[in-house]
């Protein structure tokens, strides 16, 4: 908890994601990564990212089924899929500058494979999908999104709705 700019957690986090409850501020104790910077790690089910020069561990999560808690939804930043409070998600096809600026379940890829991106957009939203189990709509096709190999285990079958 944060209560009158006093951060509660323990020397092995720090408070994170604050949001008002009534008449005061309330975050969650996340830890910090822990290593070199060259190998920075977090607890089992927790990936690393950087809020500006402190280094913190953030829930990770699955896409397709969209798990984490209220208000937050499950992009892929920095290197893995983590619990994010959404921005101003914009929806399929829409444009986006950072992947929580998608609606929950949709990722910000490049603009030359999404059709109807919008001209001046440079990355678009679109769907995430099964690859034994595609719903993409056409034209897009449902594209692994990590390369042969490189999926950590539970993503084999994730992929991104992509033009062809």
């Amino acid at each position: 908890n944060f209560n009158e700019a006093q951060d509660d957690c323990d020397g092995e986090g720090f408070c994170w994601n604050l949001e008002w409850d009534q008449r005061e501020l309330q975050g969650s104790c996340v830890p910090f990564c822990v290593g070199s910077p060259q190998n920075l790690m977090c607890p089992i089910g927790w990936g690393c990212f950087f809020s500006g020069a402190v280094a913190l561990c953030d829930r990770q999560c699955n896409p397709l089924l969209q798990d984490c808690p209220n208000q937050y939804a499950c992009y892929w930043i920095n290197e893995a899929f983590q619990c994010s409070l959404t921005g101003s998600p914009g929806g399929d096809a829409q444009p986006c500058n950072q992947a929580n600026d998608c609606t929950p379940g949709l990722a910000c890829v490049a603009k030359a494979s999404v059709p109807g991106c919008p001209g001046n957009a440079t990355t678009c939203c679109t769907p995430y999908c099964e690859l034994d189990a595609p719903n993409c709509a056409a034209p897009r096709e449902c594209a692994a999104f990590f390369g042969v190999g490189e999926a950590p285990p539970g993503f084999e079958n994730l992929g991104v709705c992509l033009k062809p």
